[in-house]
């Protein structure tokens, strides 16, 4: 699994964050909400509740949003 590191809206704070391509099951929640799961990346910051649901396509910060609390 391939990882990046970039700022994450949810989790705050100045460092970036570590970043996992989004995985299958991720990737069919997107194509179900009628977005191209390609180049989709999921934060992999563990917090309170458990990992953080903040995904984003590559580069595009703003398309970014959380899944579902059953993605935790």
């Amino acid at each position: 699994m391939s990882t990046s590191y970039k700022h994450c809206p949810p989790c705050g704070g100045s460092k970036p964050l570590p970043f996992h391509e989004a995985d299958k099951e991720v990737r069919r929640h997107l194509e179900s909400l009628g977005k191209n799961p390609a180049g989709w990346w999921r934060c992999a910051n563990h917090g309170e509740k458990g990992r953080c649901l903040f995904v984003q396509p590559w580069g595009n910060q703003s398309e970014g949003f959380s899944l579902p609390e059953s993605f935790r």
